[in-house]
């Protein structure tokens, strides 16, 4: 009976959900654009959550792919019964409430419909039952660090931030993903690029991709005010969509474009909330620009370890480009530095008083009640001489998945992910992306285009990602308006470098 009632459970599950998609006009092909054909950086060639078309054949689903992969497997019986717990972000409204793992039933919420779809296709093929465990301390390690060290974890994967994620992978607390013989690493619902950037010789410790959304929530993006930019004349600087199209929308454009709206709306010889900027921020642009402008924090050696490479002469002439952006007070509105909150930098945004908005993805769907038309453009490059876009995550909110050294069947854990993974891949991010993002937020075929070029285009840089002290260092400068990186690198270099051999060692490096 209880198989009986699963299998009724998931056919109605996969129904509504191919209902859904297709009343929304899912699986249409995204406008194939430069920027993405060119870079080929993503999980693949295609827009996240779809299959390549071919002219011969239909598409083969992720979740096809996986079975064929794994096809001389049967684990129904090995693990039948048996519960697959998951340590996840925690299970309420907020910004960074789980939304990957709490769907238990199918409600017409989009995104909690295909989880439970996912969840229930993996459990069904593997007579598992997937248990998420929210955690109200997921910001902080040491809980978990704890429980891991007294044995007494009884998550077999646990969804953390970046940084945290690595801050354990240096106790020696976690599992190395390349040992792992169910787990296909090549496939294509794994981010490769995390692979490429944060794997250090045989060493993976991290993960991600379609097994979860809620590290795309923490790419950073420019948002602009489409109509508040017709009120004035930009013919000899050119549309912001054009410019990134034509791989010209750089920090010089965006400050021309901003001096055209910024006005003191009161005329009280004070630019404050009450009036209007080219852009509104917070200090942390300072690292996601620096990232944008193709600065690399770090860079691997020959040998594939890697090596400070954040301070030279660009990196001095871009943070100078950077000022004349976020350095002028009548340009450039930062409501951190003003000791103000992030919900008044919205409304400001909201209320046309802002051309360019710097933010994550998360922010771009809280404006989703926002009157004025706004679109979604990549990090500025530095200058036209860039070769391509580049994007980074938060590292303090960014999810990571890892498995602590308390789980003791790597075969079971791999083939459970790879199955996750694969099912996230045709259901989860197929939500997120067109139903999510594009059908609710975005407003016009060129923000679609953007978030094609965004998502395909993240650096998972290890000198960010691990948070080794250069991001905070760029955000005292840039709070106080300070251009000395030369002075500032010189006092911080010592304990940048000490920071990321600790971290190296982690990964075998001595």
């Amino acid at each position: 009976m209880k198989n009986t009632m699963r299998i009724l459970a998931l056919t109605l599950a996969l129904l509504m959900l191919v209902l859904a998609f297709a009343a929304c006009g899912a699986k249409t092909e995204t406008p194939v654009n430069e920027e993405t054909t060119k870079q080929g950086q993503g999980n693949n060639e295609t827009t996240p959550g779809s299959v390549k078309e071919t002219e011969t054949e239909a598409p083969k689903s992720a979740w096809e792919v996986f079975q064929d992969q794994h096809k001389s497997e049967t684990l129904s019986d090995k693990y039948k019964d048996e519960d697959f717990v998951v340590s996840t972000y925690p299970d309420d409204e907020q910004i960074w409430g789980d939304v990957d793992w709490v769907g238990t039933d199918m409600t017409g919420d989009v995104i909690g419909d295909a989880v439970y779809t996912r969840n229930s296709m993996v459990e069904e093929l593997y007579g598992i039952t997937v248990v998420a465990e929210p955690r109200e301390d997921y910001a902080s390690y040491t809980g978990l660090q704890r429980e891991i060290q007294s044995g007494l974890s009884s998550a077999d994967l646990i969804n953390l931030p970046s940084k945290n994620a690595l801050i354990l992978a240096q106790q020696e607390l976690l599992q190395n993903f390349n040992q792992y013989e169910g787990i296909k690493l090549d496939s294509e619902w794994w981010d490769q690029n995390i692979i490429r950037d944060l794997s250090i010789g045989d060493t993976c410790f991290v993960l991600t991709g379609d097994i979860g959304t809620m590290y795309k929530k923490s790419i950073a993006v420019i948002m602009f005010n489409k109509e508040l930019l017709e009120t004035v004349d930009y013919s000899e600087i050119g549309n912001p969509y054009a410019l990134r199209h034509n791989r010209l929308w750089t920090i010089e454009k965006m400050v021309e474009l901003g001096q055209l709206v910024s006005e003191d709306m009161n005329s009280d010889d004070q630019y404050d909330e009450n009036d209007r900027y080219g852009l509104i921020y917070f200090c942390n642009i300072a690292s996601s620009a620096m990232i944008g402008a193709g600065v690399k924090y770090t860079t691997k050696n020959s040998d594939g370890i890697p090596e400070l490479t954040f301070y030279d002469e660009t990196t001095v002439d871009i943070l100078y480009e950077l000022s004349e952006l976020l350095y002028e007070k009548t340009l450039a509105w930062s409501w951190n530095a003003n000791g103000k909150n992030e919900d008044t930098a919205f409304k400001m945004f909201q209320q046309d008083q802002g051309l360019f908005y710097y933010g994550e993805l998360h922010a771009v769907a809280t404006m989703r009640s926002m009157v004025s038309n706004f679109g979604i453009l990549p990090m500025p490059l530095f200058d036209d001489a860039q070769e391509s876009y580049h994007h980074t995550v938060n590292p303090d909110v960014a999810a990571f998945y890892v498995v602590p050294v308390t789980n003791e069947d790597s075969e079971r854990t791999g083939l459970i992910m790879d199955a996750l993974g694969a099912a996230s891949r045709d259901y989860l991010t197929e939500a997120y992306y067109e139903k999510v993002l594009m059908g609710r937020v975005t407003r016009d075929e060129e923000s679609r285009e953007t978030l094609d070029i965004v998502i395909n285009t993240i650096n998972y840089d290890i000198g960010i990602q691990a948070d080794i002290g250069i991001a905070e260092m760029m955000k005292k400068l840039v709070d106080s308006c300070k251009t000395d990186l030369a002075g500032e690198w010189s006092s911080q270099e010592g304990p940048i470098q000490s920071k990321l051999d600790d971290i190296l060692k982690a990964f075998g490096v001595e």
